[in-house]
């Protein structure tokens, strides 16, 4: 039977998994990378990514048929800035979470004017903003600026490049960038005439399902694959997520728990640019006639990483993570009172303050560390439930929510979400690998072998249910105004904090 390989090039992992004519998986692999921690400057090599995929590859290459190998699908990371010189990356690249252009961001907003960038790119510009990061490297790494002949904007962008040196990017990356005019999906290419920054290094806008290239003979003979298989540049990871969690099409909401997160749903055709003043983005979908409203969380997996490497008494192994559930599970809902703020690393959704941090709120003598544990796993919840609001405003809407990504695992994290949100959760068969299903469902429309396209939820075997459990409710009832109240409260202290580590007194902390 023919075959697919999907590619998923993340933050923390790198994933990939080969598909059979009916959408089954036949087999996957995925490998860890060491990441930085998000910071005002963060840099990193994107070899990573492609030394990552070999060693994935290595381990699928017994299952793969080589003669019915339809071809590679892509998907990746979002908004980082990889500048290329011939076949050559001249510099590390600047992820998405990097936040040093602040200043740039203020000044290009005096140039061209707020409302003007919110009505082209349908988006608030920030300090993690790549239009904002190209004038940083203007002014800063002056030979970077003057020898970049391309950039690039995905990490599914770059392996594409080493696959077949086409430098394209698709739209829902674009949209990430501050770069296109979401209204004409087109580069907005004025404005970097405004301020001054060169136009000529910009990547071929694509459909997800473009035809790159076939793989070269020096990309295959890198991986361990046959040369001459065709690649598809797929979507953007937000993209390929939102149609295999089956949120594709308007009407469905999914929240993604990984190292980062997001809660998103898909606009019709008809449907308009949402008010972006609260966070929320709007992202061409990988159809890009439409639309994704995503409301994105800088740390919310992560959040319960650091929990469980510094708080807890676990180890950062399977069975740690383990452990650490049954704990919370223990606990009792509400955690005694404690109220976790998440925002280890700032925040972009529901408010974008990159100042913000996380904290403790409610602790007393009676405080244990199950409930402080506890607290984390509740504190993302209602955090993603605040960013759902800006997302459905209409709070008669019968909500039912699809939890997907490694956090989705958990079936603590899974029930407190139920209990918080106050609806069902669905908890998909198949969770941590939606981006590989939406990547193959991408091109599974192309070549018309599906055409119930996107994927509906629920359709799959081993899907999970979670219903409300009322006492918990009730009490999360109570807890969630104040919660949304502290952020309020505290952002004043978060920036006395900030002046002191700006100072240079904390040098783990750069922002």
């Amino acid at each position: 039977m023919e075959q697919i390989i999907t590619v998923d090039i993340g933050t923390t992992s790198t994933k990939s998994a080969i598909f059979n004519r009916k959408g089954e998986i036949v087999a996957a692999k995925d490998l860890s990378y060491k990441n930085l921690p998000p910071d005002l400057y963060s840099e990193q090599t994107p070899e990573i990514w492609w030394y990552a995929l070999r060693e994935v590859l290595r381990y699928l290459e017994e299952y793969l048929d080589v003669e019915k190998i339809k071809g590679i699908v892509l998907s990746g990371q979002m908004q980082n800035l990889i500048f290329l010189k011939g076949n050559k990356v001249i510099t590390p690249f600047i992820p998405y979470y990097d936040t040093r252009a602040l200043e740039e961001v203020e000044e290009i907003e005096k140039i061209l004017g707020y409302k003007e960038i919110k009505k082209t790119t349908g988006n608030i510009q920030d300090a993690a903003s790549i239009i904002g990061k190209l004038l940083w490297i203007k002014k800063n790494k002056r030979a970077v600026y003057e020898n970049a002949e391309t950039i690039l904007f995905g990490a599914h962008d770059y392996i594409s490049w080493r696959m077949t040196d086409s430098k394209n990017t698709d739209y829902t990356t674009a949209s990430t960038t501050g770069l296109l005019d979401i209204n004409k999906n087109e580069w907005a290419k004025r404005f970097l005439a405004k301020i001054k920054i060169k136009s000529s290094w910009l990547p071929n806008l694509v459909r997800a399902d473009n035809y790159d290239g076939n793989l070269s003979e020096k990309g295959a003979e890198f991986l361990g694959i046959p040369p001459g298989i065709p690649v598809f540049h797929g979507s953007g990871d937000v993209g390929a997520a939102t149609i295999g969690a089956g949120a594709g099409e308007q009407g469905n909401i999914y929240c993604y728990l990984g190292t980062s997160g997001w809660i998103a749903t898909s606009s019709s055709e008809k449907s308009g640019l949402v008010d972006c003043e609260n966070g929320i983005y709007n992202l061409r979908h990988p159809e890009p006639e439409r639309l994704i409203y995503v409301g994105p969380m800088l740390t919310a997996g992560g959040a319960v990483d650091w929990a469980l490497k510094e708080i807890s008494n676990f180890s950062s192994t399977k069975k740690g993570y383990f452990l650490l559930d049954e704990t919370v599970q223990d606990a009792e809902s509400g955690s005694g009172g404690v109220i976790f703020l998440p925002y280890l690393s700032g925040e972009r959704s529901p408010f974008k303050d990159p100042r913000a941090r996380g904290a403790f709120i409610g602790i007393s003598i009676n405080t244990l560390r199950k409930d402080i544990l506890r607290s984390v796993f509740e504190g993302v919840a209602f955090a993603m439930r605040s960013i759902k609001e800006n997302i459905v405003k209409d709070s008669s809407v019968k909500l039912k929510l699809f939890l997907v990504g490694g956090g989705a695992r958990s079936k603590t994290w899974a029930q407190i979400f139920a209990d918080v949100f106050g609806c069902r959760v669905i908890v998909l068969g198949d969770s941590q690998n939606v981006g590989l299903e939406g990547a193959f469902a991408i091109v599974q429309k192309k070549f018309g072998w599906d055409k119930n396209y996107p994927f509906l939820p629920g359709e799959t075997k081993g899907d999970k249910e979670f219903i409300p459990i009322k006492e918990n409710n009730r009490k999360y009832q109570i807890l969630y105004p104040v919660f949304k109240n502290l952020y309020l409260q505290l952002k004043n202290i978060f920036s006395k904090l900030a002046e002191y580590r700006d100072i240079g007194n904390d040098s783990r902390d750069g922002n």
